[in-house]
């Protein structure tokens, strides 16, 4: 029945997350010709850098406890035992919040980076956001996050429309906006979890609660480690090549985040399932790794198909609206291609974690994560020190990424039996194709290389075909 069952819920909740969270993020991609013309390239570098940091130092303190919350919520069969879940998450997150708060002013009053308390809320607010959704997910409403997530992301806009254009503030109306934006999400998240019904609801339970944390600790030192994976580029571009080419690396990085956002849809509801499923008995562990396999099967290949189309529609929008990127950022143009390459790592790195929190081996998926970090920073020193700049950041993540998702494929591989086909390794070299095209060919060579990219990605994608079968009329129904 669950085998039926799981496919259907995995493309509906798909659905719901895409309209609540990729459109409404899109918004908000669409104010980059705002950024770049009124905020200065320093200052976006030295925002990039502060909220990189912030998110670090509230990704070590939370210890990613709503994954915790999720995970344990999805396998209770009980009410009561969900309860006993939600009411020691809720009471780690009060605790967490307030270590954070007396963290992160110790570090303000010692390092006194500008803005310092928005830089504090900024990473008190994320982590919230974070958690908070999950505990909504877990409980099934999945609609009210997406709803969530649009108001969150339209406040912000509005925010940095009035005080960016009314009031002419600088790069602090970033931080105010995203504060605006997700504490009313939280709000709105926490009314939904009814916070007050579940703290009067009864005691803690400790047996929950040491588990909960048992769970969790090995995820706050990943996420470390995740940071170290993918945000410590930014840091270090700004410190050691300069605020300039911060903002730089920052820019390439919003084109990648269309990657990111489209797939996160995808990710959230996969998130889902696969908890849901880590609760199996080991006689249908065959089932499960087949169930995995094609799943997984099916988001490489979409993923791959992303960023085979983005790298062309890039160079060609950019070409139409060449204002879009001021030109003092006109740089962030050269580092798209890689850009999106490693966004499409990032996104295929993401979707495999769930499984291994589903098997409850967070010990290898923070082994997978701290060799890939330990290899990003290695190659992205090296890189910049031999003069590479944000293009040696963005090929040094690239490089540790693949490594990081080759890894988790092979260990997947051993604890699920994870079987995928090989062939997916072609899309690489057309991925490479395409980006030189970016970098050498004029803007009508590309809109040929974007064409191209559609047949490719028609063959890649059979799934696609029929949807686009089964929307022309049918002739035989006439």
């Amino acid at each position: 029945m669950q085998s039926v069952a799981a496919p259907q819920h995995f493309w509906r909740t798909s659905l719901v997350y895409f309209l609540g969270n990729f459109l409404s993020k899109l918004a908000l991609f669409f104010m980059l010709p705002l950024y770049t013309a009124r905020i200065p390239v320093g200052d976006m570098g030295v925002y990039d850098a502060t909220t990189a940091i912030a998110v670090l130092v509230s990704s070590f303190v939370f210890l990613d406890v709503g994954v915790g919350i999720m995970r344990f919520y999805l396998e209770r069969g009980s009410s009561e035992e969900r309860l006993a879940v939600l009411r020691c998450g809720l009471f780690l997150l009060a605790v967490l919040s307030a270590l954070y708060l007396l963290l992160g002013s110790i570090l303000c009053i010692a390092f006194a980076p500008a803005y310092a308390p928005l830089v504090v809320l900024y990473g008190l607010l994320n982590a919230l956001f974070l958690a908070c959704g999950m505990i909504v997910r877990a409980q099934g409403y999945t609609a009210w996050y997406a709803a969530t997530g649009v108001i969150s992301t339209l406040l912000q806009i509005a925010c940095n429309l009035v005080l960016i254009l009314c009031f002419a503030r600088g790069f602090e109306a970033l931080y105010i906006s995203y504060a605006v934006g997700a504490g009313v999400g939280v709000i709105l998240l926490l009314a939904r979890c009814r916070i007050n019904e579940l703290l009067h609801l009864g005691s803690l339970d400790p047996v929950v609660l040491r588990r909960l944390l048992r769970f969790c600790l090995p995820l706050g030192v990943g996420s470390c480690a995740y940071w170290m994976l993918t945000s410590l580029g930014r840091v270090l571009v700004t410190l050691l090549v300069g605020e300039t080419a911060g903002g730089v690396f920052a820019v390439s990085l919003k084109f990648a985040q269309i990657i990111v956002f489209a797939s996160l849809c995808f990710r959230l509801a996969w998130q889902e399932i696969a908890f849901a499923k880590g609760d199996h008995r080991d006689a249908v562990m065959s089932e499960k790794g087949k169930y995995y396999s094609e799943k997984t099967d099916l988001f490489i290949r979409v993923t791959l198909a992303v960023c085979l189309l983005c790298i062309p529609a890039a160079r060609v929008g950019l070409w139409l609206f060449p204002q879009f990127i001021a030109d003092s950022y006109g740089e962030a143009k050269l580092l798209i291609p890689a850009a999106l390459a490693g966004a499409a790592l990032t996104v295929l790195c993401d979707f495999l974690e769930p499984m291994f929190g589903a098997a409850k081996r967070t010990g290898m998926l923070l082994l997978s994560v701290a060799l890939g970090a330990i290899l990003n920073v290695a190659l992205t020193l090296l890189f910049i020190e031999c003069g590479g700049g944000a293009l040696g950041a963005h090929c040094a993540f690239c490089v540790a990424a693949f490594a990081t998702v080759l890894l988790r494929l092979l260990l997947l591989r051993r604890i699920l039996g994870l079987c995928l086909c090989p062939k997916h390794l072609v899309a690489v070299p057309l991925i490479a194709a395409v980006a030189l095209a970016y970098h050498y060919l004029s803007p009508a060579w590309n809109i040929g290389v974007l064409l191209a990219a559609v047949v490719l990605v028609l063959l890649m994608l059979p799934e696609a075909r029929l949807l686009i079968k089964k929307m022309l009329p049918n002739k035989s129904t006439k």
